[in-house]
């Protein structure tokens, strides 16, 4: 080619063009060269502008094929809706995206019909942008508000939103069949923050169920639809046909990956097997990275692939296996881990802000590895970075077909377990147990509650920055802020040579719920053991269901112990509420601080004798000492509530607890027993809304209630004397308060917890009050700045400030932000 015809080549016209192949109508824009030549820019996708030419093959697309079977209408076809009940519209996100079926069968069964908002598109997201309650929320949460506001706009007599608790439980190995705090209970934040029944008439439900489990399933949706006036005979009906269309959708979702991987290893094809959350298949919040792939001529199945085989990977990995999706995600990479076939390929989608992945991500990559294969992660956002994204695909496919085919064959491979600590056995007794330090005035007790249990227990001081950054070195830098300090206090202790590892073992608390605190047990067995602490033994002291002990030296009888748990934690919250009340009013500075470290250290005998008299005793004296170093006057008061870590511990919430106290605030903190009292509230609500059997008799835990009752009350009666003491509250009647603002069958964070508390300050005339918690938790997000609305309009008076915190928290904004709220406590005293 000579010059001229390489300069008549270069030159061209440009026209832009709107592509109508979807909802997202991208700006694409034309070349025409010269020579007739034509090449695209600005396509997210090459469905309809291709640079590909017409010979291009394209892969095959199971999140195409599994998004066009999820919300087709072929299942409900033969059903005559020409006069229905009612119509009820369901939002096209988060949880809808797993069973979706269901509810359209049932619905539909019942005569209701059912309306499914509009797909995803940008112009969809930007009309809910104004009810988001936090920027730090995942994109599939946030565009949720968008879909509500198109059901509105659609005119649907209601909005159903399920409160789905439990998802089908796949394997009996794993550990829980959670879904994440977001999946569960973003209805309650739809309902706070955009209001649908007061401004548009239109209710937003959010019936409470457990796919787990068939019966309790079939008690919930009758509980909800007879409410709307359906009858049981056509409930029972709708139940059944609708549980079968479920279960015919997935079985179809495993058929057809295993079909699309046995034909492309025939036709010895690449394959990638594109693991996700259920609602990443909506092309708006992948970005269409699916069709990408597919445009690479690349087979793609998604991780249903991997349900049935993959189910021998919880026996090999150290997290805990608690939520369902990421279970799936488990299997799907110990599935293509172990697979014969050389040329398939494992990518992972996670959202930003994604609390689970934080945990399982570090989990999935060992998995690949020990096999010899390696983790591709694809993050995404609202922000559209497909340009990015298919550069990491591309990157994967090319050093694939760059490497030797004996690097990729895997036909002799054997499952890996994970390295793990020691077992703690019998003769590991003798070793001294450290525990991470939790809240001041609490933590305190641990050494003696051991001792009565006959183990020997050594409580490490408080956090430091140093802990911080130790702990942002072993864990994953995404983890909650607790986590980093909880690793990094442990691997600082471990590494000071203050304990000899063969003499040593080291326990932290599980509760087994949806929030991922249960997971720092295999976040703090993955930091020992890399950090060459294996022979360590690492107790898991498991307070909730779903977690079960791996230590069989390790036994509580808590039956022996109880008692004394409850006279602690009770004689430790009115100490603290003693102290809090005693401190800004305080005759001589330091005094009420002096005070409570004295009794603190005071009590311990009588813990480890079990000397609950003397425990009564002992407070009824410091009921006296702190009423002679108290001043009565007026002073301003601010509730405390938050993330149970980051409220207590000084530490993790920069001192703001101790700068209130030194300002002449009285700060109002809740017991710890109320934190604990809520599992009792939780059996009640578990029963009455069909969520979780329990397998002890509700008379029982009653009974266990009324003498934790007892023993509030007998000590209230000790410290009633002093003029500023605050009496228990009732954890049963501050759940009916909680009740008006969330729903009760969370098992998340603080549960509802943290609007009970709210609450009841409002209630109580405290109308300043902080909300603490670890910068990025979903749980407190839903349970606190989510319902913000909610809470004001229930108490207009109430000024909330919510404060997050994390490694890198400015203390000069916390404290700009304090000193507000200090001079509004101020005005209103």
């Amino acid at each position: 080619m000579n010059l001229n015809s390489l300069t008549s080549a270069n030159s061209y016209t440009s026209t832009f063009e709107t592509c109508s192949g979807c909802t997202n109508q991208c700006e694409v824009r034309k070349f025409v060269f010269s020579n007739g030549n034509e090449f695209f820019s600005g396509n997210n996708c090459e469905k309809v502008y291709s640079n590909s030419g017409a010979s291009r093959q394209r892969g095959i697309n199971m999140f195409a094929e599994k998004y066009h079977r999820l919300f087709s209408n072929d299942r409900i076809r033969g059903i005559d809706l020409s006069t229905p009940l009612l119509t009820i519209g369901i939002p096209r996100g988060l949880g809808i995206y797993e069973n979706f079926p269901f509810w359209q069968t049932l619905l539909a069964h019942c005569n209701i019909r059912p309306v499914l908002s509009a797909t995803s598109n940008n112009s969809l997201y930007q009309k809910g942008l104004r009810s988001i309650m936090a920027d730090n929320i995942c994109f599939p949460a946030k565009l949720m508000h968008g879909h509500v506001i198109n059901l509105v706009e659609r005119k649907v007599d209601r909005i159903l939103y399920p409160y789905v608790v439990y998802e089908h439980k796949e394997d009996i190995n794993s550990g829980n069949s959670y879904n994440c705090p977001i999946v569960t209970g973003y209805s309650d934040v739809l309902k706070s923050s955009m209001e649908t029944q007061k401004r548009y008439g239109i209710p937003l439900d959010n019936p409470s169920i457990n796919f787990n489990d068939k019966a309790l399933a079939h008690e919930a949706a009758k509980q909800y639809l007879t409410q709307l006036g359906v009858k049981n005979n056509v409930i029972n009906k709708a139940f059944d046909a609708a549980w079968q269309a479920q279960h015919d959708y997935t079985q179809w979702l495993i058929n057809r990956s295993r079909d699309i991987l046995q034909h492309a290893i025939s036709k010895q094809r690449m394959v990638i097997m594109l693991a996700a959350r259920p609602y990443h298949i909506d092309p708006l919040i992948q970005h269409k990275i699916a069709d990408a792939i597919a445009d690479m001529d690349i087979d793609l199945i998604t991780e249903h692939a991997a349900i049935i085989d993959g189910k021998e990977v919880f026996n090999t990995i150290n997290a805990l296996s608690q939520w369902a999706y990421p279970n799936r995600i488990f299997k799907a990479a110990y599935f293509v881990a172990q697979h014969h076939y050389p040329n398939i390929h494992y990518v992972e989608l996670t959202s930003f802000g994604c609390g689970p992945d934080a945990f399982i991500l570090d989990e999935v990559d060992s998995i690949l590895r020990r096999a010899g294969k390696n983790l591709t992660l694809l993050k995404i956002d609202d922000v559209n970075n497909i340009g990015s994204l298919r550069l990491r695909i591309r990157s994967l496919v090319e050093s694939v077909r760059q490497m030797p085919e004996s690097n990729t064959r895997l036909h002799d491979s054997q499952p890996v377990t994970a390295a793990t600590t020691k077992i703690f056995t019998s003769e590991d007794r003798r070793r001294t147990i450290l525990a991470p330090y939790f809240a001041e005035g609490y933590s305190e007790f641990l050494t003696s509650l051991f001792h009565a249990a006959g183990y020997k227990l050594v409580c490490l001081p408080q956090g430091t920055q140093s802990d911080a950054e130790t702990g942002l070195k072993f864990a994953n830098n995404e983890i909650c802020y607790p986590a980093t300090i909880v690793v990094g206090s442990i691997m600082n202790a471990l590494r000071s040579g203050l304990y000899d590892p063969d003499n040593t073992a080291v326990i932290i608390t599980q509760t087994g719920g949806q929030c991922r605190a249960s997971n720092y047990y295999s976040l703090i067995k993955n930091a020992m053991v890399n950090g060459g602490y294996a022979q360590i033994p690492l107790l898991s002291l498991a307070l909730g269901s779903g977690v079960t002990s791996t230590q069989p030296g390790f036994t509580i009888d808590w039956k022996r112990l109880l008692r004394i748990v409850i006279h602690s934690i009770v004689f430790a919250d009115c100490l603290n509420k003693l102290y809090f009340a005693a401190a800004p009013r305080e005759k001589q500075q330091g005094a009420a601080r002096q005070l409570r470290a004295r009794y603190l250290e005071t009590v311990q005998p009588l813990v480890r004798n079990k000397d609950y008299k003397g425990m009564k005793q002992l407070m009824k004296q410091a009921v006296s000492d702190f009423s002679d170093i108290t001043q009565h006057k007026t002073v301003p008061q601010i509730g405390l509530v938050g993330e149970i870590y980051v409220k207590y511990n000084s530490f993790s919430h920069k001192n703001v607890v101790n700068w209130l106290v030194d300002e002449g605030v009285e700060v109002i903190p809740p017991a710890l027993s109320g934190y604990f009292t809520t599992s009792f509230v939780a059996r009640h609500v578990n029963r009455e809304r069909h969520v979780r059997r329990e397998t002890t008799p509700l008379w029982i835990t009653d009974i266990i209630y009324r003498y934790i009752r007892h023993v509030m009350h007998s000590y209230e009666a000790l410290c009633e004397p002093f003029p500023y003491f605050r009496p228990f509250s009732d954890i049963f009647h501050d759940a009916q308060l909680a009740d008006k603002v969330v729903n009760l069958a969370g098992d998340f964070g603080e549960g509802w917890g943290i609007p009970a508390e709210i609450s009841h300050l409002a209630a109580t005339g405290i109308n300043n009050v902080i909300s603490l918690q670890p910068f990025g938790c979903i749980a407190n997000h839903i349970i606190s700045k989510g319902i913000e609305k909610r809470l004001k309009n229930l108490f207009p008076g109430l000024n909330l400030l919510f404060l997050d915190f994390d490694s890198s928290t400015s203390e000069a904004n916390v404290y700009n932000r304090l000193h507000f709220m200090v001079q509004n406590a101020k005005i209103a005293q």
